[in-house]
């Protein structure tokens, strides 16, 4: 029989621009679509196109009821595994208990009904281009189905077919042995039922609830990328779940909490990010909402927010300090990954910046940090930077693209993780020295009382 050409619903393009690989995205990526090969999918190539064809696809799974039902019931009535006879023992010739079989069985009959699945799937409603490349498949290969259906229907008429509790592999092994003729065949639909499932695991991510409501999440609008512009309205960072710590193992569904929401915006006028204010105040959090937003539409799916239209990059670069390794410190961690920017960074690139200069003496730190955002500055490189350093944006405050983001003072309890354009007052960090009591008064007066009491 002729062979099947299975749709690619992925749609990936070599050399078209890429998500750059860095640990902190890449993990928030993984907490959130464990169920999927992460490889696979976030640290491949694409363009715009890619993401289109995919983006709308999984709108149709994930907004029209109609398509989703179908969808689901597909990977219902699809076959799981390639048909290989079956064995009642296992490796060690133990017999297999009977509900294995059973199972194993019903994966038979699911061959068997291999040209009405094919025949419900020319039924797929949707409007997507993968959802008609799905039925145009499945169109041209049920009718390459009717020489397998004639030779397989003897079994359709068999009581053990209709039987939903059958254990009789004997049964089952003489329709496989039948359906030799048609192995290779049989072996590339089962592709179809990956590729599907490959989508709904995408899809899971987005059904999450925190608080009895779904986390807002929105289809992005791809503009022009040559306009270097995006608006993300309302953007969150769900990466954050809640740990079982008798196991360490995480709990999916239940999440420990999501970020405030912020506004992202880059264009003509917000060229260079500068966000600045107190520490554990949502800068760095910031930084990685928009890393994982952007990411997630230049993946083709769908971004954590209200709203999102933006002109795609080439490539994210972020530039994030890993902390401390056997073989390295927090500098050289973070310096390496600004010389691999520096090597490699375009003007169609985002790169993504979060105290790289950190680790080293305070004097040096804010003369490489300040360096590094002049010169990007001076390409016209769109970036976001997390920094403690006034001096950095200051010499370049009333040029056009230099943009400062300011995140609540330590003490701005109403406004706590927001981000919002402006200047963050000066002294948050003596304000919460006092708080945590390690100021200098403080600092003596706590010595002095413990060390005179030993005395």
């Amino acid at each position: 029989m002729e062979k099947v050409t299975i749709p690619d619903l992925t749609r990936v393009e070599k050399n078209k621009g890429y998500v750059d690989y860095d640990l902190r995205i890449h993990k928030a990526l993984g907490n959130l679509f464990s169920t999927t090969d992460n490889a696979r999918f976030f640290l491949k190539y694409y363009n715009q196109d890619n993401a289109v064809y995919r983006c709308n696809f999984l709108a149709e799974w994930l907004q029209n009821n109609s398509t989703r039902n179908h969808l689901d019931n597909l990977l219902q009535a699809l076959p799981i595994t390639y048909p290989w006879p079956i064995d009642p023992f296992d490796s060690y010739g133990r017999p297999l208990k009977e509900e294995e079989i059973k199972t194993q069985v019903r994966r038979v009959k699911k061959y068997l009904l291999l040209p009405e699945t094919f025949e419900y799937m020319t039924q797929t409603p949707g409007t997507a281009q993968a959802v008609k490349d799905l039925k145009a498949f499945a169109k041209t290969t049920r009718k390459r189905l009717e020489e397998y259906k004639r030779s397989v229907e003897q079994f359709k008429t068999d009581p053990q077919f209709k039987d939903n509790n059958s254990a009789d592999y004997s049964w089952a092994n003489n329709c496989l042995e039948h359906m030799e003729l048609f192995l290779g065949f049989l072996c590339g639909i089962s592709q179809v039922r990956d590729e599907l499932r490959y989508y709904r695991s995408l899809c899971v991510p987005y059904e999450y609830e925190f608080k009895g409501k779904r986390i807002p999440s929105c289809k992005p609008i791809f503009l022009d990328p040559k306009e270097r512009r995006g608006r993300i309205i309302n953007a969150y960072n769900p990466a954050y779940f809640s740990f079982n710590q008798k196991t360490r193992t995480r709990s999916k569904k239940q999440i420990l909490r999501l970020n405030v929401p912020n506004d992202i915006n880059w264009g003509p006028n917000s060229r260079n990010n500068f966000v600045i204010g107190s520490n554990d105040m949502g800068k760095s959090v910031y930084v990685d909402t928009v890393g994982l937003n952007i990411h997630l539409a230049m993946a083709g799916l769908f971004c954590f927010a209200d709203y999102a239209e933006l002109s795609l990059p080439r490539r994210i670069i972020p530039c994030f300090d890993l902390g401390s390794t056997l073989d390295s410190g927090h500098f050289v961690t973070g310096g390496k990954k600004v010389r691999r920017m520096l090597d490699e960074v375009c003007e169609s690139d985002i790169v993504l910046l979060d105290e790289v200069a950190g680790g080293t003496e305070p004097e040096a730190e804010q003369k490489i940090a300040i360096g590094i955002t002049d010169a990007l500055i001076d390409h016209n490189i769109t970036f976001f930077c997390a920094t403690h350093y006034r001096q950095a944006w200051e010499s370049h405050a009333r040029e056009e693209g230099v943009r400062t983001l300011r995140v609540a003072d330590y003490d701005d309890k109403k406004r706590k993780y927001k981000v919002w354009q402006g200047i963050a007052r000066s002294g948050y960090g003596m304000r919460k020295a006092e708080k945590l009591g390690i100021d200098p008064k403080s600092v003596q007066k706590r010595l002095d009382k413990k060390l005179k009491k030993r005395n």
